[in-house]
């Protein structure tokens, strides 16, 4: 027996089929399963690349076999390759004949290589027990990284009672319920029922509320958020927006937000003012809009960390907040998205800090406190990112973190000092 598999149950029923539950109680943070991807290949969309390493290549060279780019005959007899699609376009004469002249461009012709060699495994044994049998779910109570070596580790992100199920999500938990179950419906074949999507409210986050234009309190919210032509109605005056209408104008917001310049911090933020009125202020669309903000303040060109008034440094860290509120309620736990806010946000806690004590705003103890605060924040985004693949971003941003966590501990065991020091002048050195 697998050591996973202590952890965990592989149940069936009808609704699901097979589903996994948690054979004890899982901690937090706890590993409890290790996959082997059933296959490596290409990228859907992808510019021509070695069939056996994957590294872009140029296409000149050619596997002697099959007619298909590889680095040389090394590569040519790796097993992926050869045991795989080789064998077939070699049978069929499929040569390669891209006629993309740009070799960064996209290969249409790559877009079958990844589903063939999946289609290939039919009948092995990778098909009996796999990182997929866990459900989705709105809500997940686990994450997951994938590693150089192509593994998959799944870890708890909660506390997980035994007997309880363990669910992944197969969607994007920012978005709204319209588009999360119109994702699902469309990509995989089945419509999610979760408490999430059941309730008009999305447990509380409001990522699918509307501010009512009627009355000056109410809110609108699907009537049958399980009903995909269900019309919105105000909770309080019982004012209706067919739901063609509504789906209308969220598409419309939707495509201005997909069409704004990935740096543009400024027309974020006018977008912001310019539908706050209409929505809540936790909707998926100014979510999306302040999850953007808090990566770009203190990074974008006269937005950097030494440029930025107090006012944007105050701006940061209330941003950061309302992701983790949105976090708490869709992610909660050890999740990737709270581990990284919580990076954004210790930056902006310890700058602010510092430059309200320089002004005499803050008194000594009044830094050390916010100083505290944002080693708290720095602490617990360490040992979030500290799950990931050390050589993935969120590893070595947890690297990164784990070193200015070094270096803040070492400027707290010093501040009383200075101070006590530098109290009547109420000044501290940056």
């Amino acid at each position: 027996m697998k050591p996973e598999q202590v952890a965990y149950e592989i149940k069936q029923n009808d609704k699901v089929g097979r589903y996994v539950v948690a054979a004890k109680e899982l901690e937090a943070g706890e590993e409890f399963l290790v996959d082997t991807a059933a296959v490596i290949g290409p990228k859907h969309h992808t510019p021509p690349v070695c069939l056996g390493c994957l590294s872009l290549t140029s296409g000149d060279t050619l596997c002697e076999r099959c007619g298909w780019p590889v680095c040389g005959p090394s590569c040519a007899d790796l097993p992926a390759h050869k045991e795989a699609e080789c064998a077939v376009f070699a049978a069929a004469n499929v040569k390669f004949s891209s006629s993309v002249e740009d070799p960064t461009a996209d290969c249409p012709q790559y877009e079958c290589i990844t589903p063939l060699r999946l289609l290939l495994t039919i009948g092995s044994k990778i098909w009996n027990d796999k990182f997929a049998l866990l459900s989705h779910n709105c809500v997940p109570n686990t994450a997951h990284s994938i590693g150089a070596d192509y593994k998959v580790r799944v870890r708890t992100t909660v506390p997980v009672k035994k007997g309880d199920e363990l669910f992944i999500t197969y969607t994007h938990t920012l978005q709204p319920t319209y588009a999360r179950r119109q994702h699902l419906k469309l990509s995989k074949y089945f419509d999610c029922e979760c408490a999430r999507c059941a309730d008009p409210e999305e447990l509380g986050s409001n990522l699918s509320t509307i501010k009512c234009p009627k009355c000056e309190w109410g809110w609108v919210r699907a009537e049958k958020p399980l009903d995909d032509a269900s019309d919105y109605k105000c909770h309080k005056c019982e004012y209706k927006m067919s739901n063609a209408d509504t789906m209308k104008v969220m598409g419309v917001i939707q495509r201005e937000i997909e069409a704004l310049d990935p740096a543009d911090l400024e027309v974020r933020e006018q977008l912001i003012k310019k539908y706050h009125a209409f929505l809540h202020p936790k909707h998926a669309h100014l979510t999306a809009l302040k999850h953007s903000l808090c990566q770009l303040y203190g990074r974008v060109a006269e937005y950097t960390f030494e440029e930025m008034p107090d006012l944007l440094m105050e701006r940061k860290i209330e941003l950061c907040k309302h992701m983790l509120q949105i976090a708490d309620i869709v992610q909660p736990g050890y999740s990737r998205l709270r581990g990284m806010i919580l990076y954004e946000l210790h930056a902006p806690l310890i700058m602010l800090a510092r430059s309200l004590y320089q002004q005499d705003v803050l008194t000594g103890f009044a830094l050390l406190t916010r100083m505290q605060e944002a080693e708290r924040v720095l602490a617990e985004a360490v040992h979030i990112l500290s799950f990931e693949d050390p050589d993935s971003m969120e590893g070595q941003l947890a690297a990164q973190a784990r070193f200015s966590l070094e270096q803040l501990q070492q400027t707290i065991i010093m501040l009383p000092q200075q101070i006590d020091i530098m109290d009547g002048e109420q000044h501290i050195g940056g």
